[in-house]
């Protein structure tokens, strides 16, 4: 930095001609940096267009003032240096510029192995901070004598969903889910959200919408099976899709799924929401640890064994590049206007090479146009997924306000967090709004599979779901 720790061992360093203040510390008013002559030095303090020292004198500074080098575990420049030039890693992907990745999946490659171990530590500084910066910043900044007062539009996402500045408050971390520091830190920001003396919440949140949701757009028998005969959803995805013999997709049954082979079922839970949204197989081999072969053998058996979620997933694509606008079941419209004249001017090159940009060169015009028709075809499967839920949702949150003030209940939605919402009433009817709350929420919006809101009584955010 050009202030501070670093700029004072600089100037020692170069034993610079600077007046002290009275602290002792050198001077670095623009007064006394324009008395200097000219130098690398002068330069950097100045911020005249001198961007960086040479890093060998970085190191010596460093080396001459605290015996070891510094470097910012923020930085991904930093890090880039430290895993592929000082440690000689070698990079798991690159940017489309050709440039080493330092992401998440590489992070945790490189935290598997035994040298490596301060990695994990990396991982959790980095999971931290982003919960500090996200979240707890945030609240605190916003707050007023001790009350955070969340904020609500209903616009600013192209699904319809709420926009908010809790909409994307972190979910409760089970033991198994991360490290202990990060779970307690990401499990008590929801502990502060609390009902207050005499109050409770009634916090409702839908089960597996966006699984109803893509079942009853697309109409497969299969699917809709799941849910009326009571099976575990992503159970019965891995059992159809992988061909599995000796296992239920029931929860009663002893040879259940999810309990003689977890890891079966989580993997399960990857492809069936991944691929609706536009998942290829080499995010999903990335995501799964699997090879790209492997990945696409996975996403052809779940599309084969529900013909017609493919179906739905082909249609809604020839929908955008014909029409360039697409509508969901409830009314709300996507535009994608520019997209029907990408597909007609890149037609011929799209049949014969295919829509995936990473087969055209880098920077090229023609990986520009496939990348603006995946993106579309992207979206307008996200789209018509959320924006239903979001209808749904929406919709269930004006049943129950209008609900309370008809009743003169002295309560209020307080928050629609992803597919939840959390309802604030007096602690006497709490029971009796429990009810309410849930039936509401069920039925509001009829899909052609019954929707399940189960809701629960707490004191704060973490209690409930």
């Amino acid at each position: 930095k050009r202030t501070g720790s670093f700029a004072q061992a600089l100037c020692k360093y170069a034993n610079l001609s600077l007046p002290r203040t009275g602290s002792g510390a050198f001077s670095l008013s623009k007064k006394a940096l324009e008395s200097l002559p000219d130098s690398i030095y002068k330069g950097f303090l100045q911020d005249n267009g001198t961007p960086y020292l040479p890093p060998e004198i970085i190191r010596e500074i460093q080396l001459a003032e605290v015996g070891e080098v510094k470097f910012n575990l923020k930085s991904k420049h930093h890090l880039k240096k430290i895993f592929f030039e000082t440690l000689r890693e070698q990079p798991l992907s690159r940017t489309p510029t050709g440039q080493p990745q330092v992401n998440e999946t590489f992070l945790k490659a490189m935290a598997k192995k035994q040298c490596h171990g301060w990695v994990k530590l990396l991982i959790d500084f980095n999971k931290l901070n982003k919960l500090k910066s996200t979240y707890i910043d945030g609240i605190l900044d916003s707050q007023e004598n001790g009350v955070f007062y969340p904020q609500w539009k209903q616009f600013g996402t192209t699904s319809g969903r709420y926009s908010g500045n809790v909409q994307q408050l972190p979910r409760p971390k089970q033991d198994s889910q991360g490290s202990a520091l990060v779970i307690k830190y990401n499990n008590k920001i929801r502990k502060f959200f609390i009902a207050g003396e005499n109050y409770v919440f009634i916090d409702s949140d839908y089960e597996s919408l966006e699984p109803h949701i893509i079942t009853h757009i697309c109409g497969d028998k299969g699917l809709k099976n799941i849910f009326r005969n009571g099976g575990d959803f992503y159970s019965t995805i891995a059992i159809a899709t992988e061909k599995l013999d000796g296992v239920s997709a029931l929860k009663r049954d002893p040879n259940y799924l999810g309990r003689v082979n977890k890891p079966l079922r989580q993997r399960a839970k990857q492809y069936s929401l991944g691929v609706p949204y536009g998942l290829e197989a080499f995010g999903l081999s990335k995501s799964l640890g699997v090879s790209v072969s492997e990945a696409e053998k996975l996403r052809k058996g779940y599309l084969d064994a529900f013909p017609k979620l493919k179906d739905w997933m082909d249609d809604t694509f020839r929908d955008v590049i014909s029409h360039g606008v697409l509508t969901s079941e409830a009314g709300r419209r996507r535009h994608l206007t520019h997209i029907p004249k990408v597909y007609r001017d890149n037609s011929e090159m799209f049949h014969q090479v295919g829509i995936d940009p990473s087969l055209y060169g880098f920077k090229s015009e023609a990986r520009k146009n496939a990348q603006k028709l995946k993106d579309a075809r992207n979206n307008g499967w996200n789209f018509l997924i959320q924006s239903l839920a979001a209808t749904i949702t929406n919709r269930a949150c004006i049943a129950i306000a209008k609900e309370l003030l008809k009743e003169g209940i002295d309560g209020y939605v307080c928050a629609q967090i992803h597919d939840q919402i959390v309802v604030r009433v007096p602690e006497e009817v709490a029971k009796e709004w429990q009810k309410k709350v849930q039936v509401l929420m069920e039925t509001t919006y009829r899909l052609s599979i019954p929707l399940k809101a189960p809701a629960e009584i707490a004191k704060d955010f973490y209690e409930g779901h």
